[in-house]
């Protein structure tokens, strides 16, 4: 199931949709209830396993899935680049 962001027309708040099936109504906006509303882009995630970059390790958060060293670890975790 898709969840989709919109921001609302006349109150410009933000907000996620979770869509069951492709026939729903449009949304409402859950703060001023407008049906003005626009299916904004989204970014979508990508998971890296950490045998995919040779690393032998896991990241030490668990927040990005690289290995210990390897040069494309985040500064979120406190690995060694």
């Amino acid at each position: 199931m898709p969840i989709y962001e919109y921001r609302c027309a006349e109150c410009s708040r933000t907000f996620d949709v979770l869509h069951r099936t492709m026939h729903e109504e449009g949304p409402r906006c859950p703060e001023c209830g407008s049906d003005k509303v626009t299916r904004l882009m989204s970014a979508f995630a990508v998971s890296v396993s950490a045998s995919a970059h040779g690393a032998g390790s896991a990241c030490a958060t668990g927040s990005c899935g690289l290995g210990a060293g390897d040069s494309s670890c985040p500064t979120c975790c406190s690995l060694p680049r």
